[in-house]
């Protein structure tokens, strides 16, 4: 079998989240027999490649090898017995094959897209749908959108059961060095939220400054820079603006989510459900917003609730400030959650990445 993961996306802000789900595919797929497996990109990251070329000759039947799209166009002509997965792209010459497509991203995700972009990319999405042999969804929440969102073509959808890597584990030095890097050295909460909903949560958080004179922070992740320019302009009079801090999302590290002291999740869409597993595994409450899409099987991830209410925000920052214990056993909580999730996943899902791939 020769599999050809395409790492470039139509939808993609951040291409990292391919270039991870990519990796999990070459670690889940590494001992099936004679996989061939070829990473097609043209500027694949320096640490990715060497993660790849970890396993580039993992036996002689078995093997890793990174090409340029222009590459894998040419192989196209030549070879047969091949799959094409893909996360939202197109490889000139590879019609004739058999290609599964993984949703990562849900076009409405970004809001700062006019209603032309937003309805173009809900067309393209589902044109993968559509051309897919499968499409192939990590968790329930993706598959339920997709299905919701695509019901012509709801019978393409699976649920897909693909291992994660493990998380690296930071020592206190690297968390320590996370916050002084973002928010001055100070703990703080990491907010994942619409720019509407900015202004309403900083009035909380006034009240929660007021409330007890701390040096906690607040970091805003935004999804690109032009967000983050017009949030900047918000800050203008704001009483506690030096404990404000604003970050794009393409800039996000893994150190940020598992130094932080809870996460905050507001208007999230799929795409956002990667993110909340890691900092989940990292052992960090999450409060997640109700007006989140999220499924059933998902209300347990953190604290749900509704964040409009006038001290509802507030009250909740003073709880996770004060009550260490409490705080604790959120997160205990998720992660108990996280791991019934995988269990669950493993055993009642349709198929099992990358062996159904056929």
């Amino acid at each position: 079998m020769r599999l050809f993961i395409l790492t470039n996306s139509y939808f993609a802000n951040d291409t990292s989240l391919i270039y991870q789900k990519a990796l999990d595919l070459v670690q889940a797929g590494i001992s099936m027999d004679q996989a061939h497996f070829y990473i097609v990109g043209d500027s694949i990251p320096t640490n990715y490649t060497n993660l790849f070329n970890t396993h580039s000759t993992y036996n002689e039947y078995n093997s890793v090898e990174i090409i340029t799209n222009y590459e894998a166009q040419r192989l196209m002509g030549s070879l047969t017995n091949v799959i094409i997965v893909h996360f939202g792209a197109d490889l000139k010459g590879s019609e004739r094959f058999p290609h599964y497509f993984i949703p990562l991203w849900h076009p409405s995700s970004i809001n700062n897209k006019s209603l032309l972009q937003n309805w173009l990319q809900n067309r393209k999405l589902g044109s993968y749908i559509k051309k897919s042999t499968h499409t192939i969804c990590l968790n329930e929440w993706i598959l339920n959108t997709i299905k919701l969102a695509y019901p012509k073509f709801a019978f393409k959808a699976l649920s897909g059961y693909l291992p994660t890597a493990a998380l690296p584990v930071f020592e206190w030095q690297h968390l320590a060095a996370s916050k002084a890097e973002i928010a001055g050295g100070n703990n703080y909460f990491l907010a994942f939220m619409p720019l509407i909903e900015m202004v309403t949560t900083l009035k909380e958080f006034s009240i929660f400054k007021k409330w007890q004179k701390t040096s906690m922070s607040l970091v805003f992740i935004f999804e690109n820079e032009a967000i983050c320019a017009k949030a900047k302009l918000l800050l203008k009079g704001y009483k506690f603006k030096d404990a404000i801090f604003i970050l794009a999302k393409p800039n996000l590290k893994r150190e940020w989510i598992a130094a932080t002291y809870a996460a905050l999740w507001s208007g999230a869409h799929f795409d956002s459900s990667f993110l909340m597993q890691e900092a989940v595994q990292f052992h960090i409450p999450l409060l997640l917003n109700t007006n989140n899409e999220l499924p059933d099987s998902w209300l347990k991830a953190g604290e749900y609730f509704n964040f409009s209410p006038k001290l509802a925000l507030s009250n909740h920052f003073k709880l996770y400030y004060k009550d260490e214990v409490y705080r604790q056993a959120r997160s205990n909580m998720g992660h108990a959650w996280l791991n019934q999730l995988n269990t669950n996943g493993e055993l009642e899902f349709d198929s099992k990445l990358p062996m159904c791939l056929k």
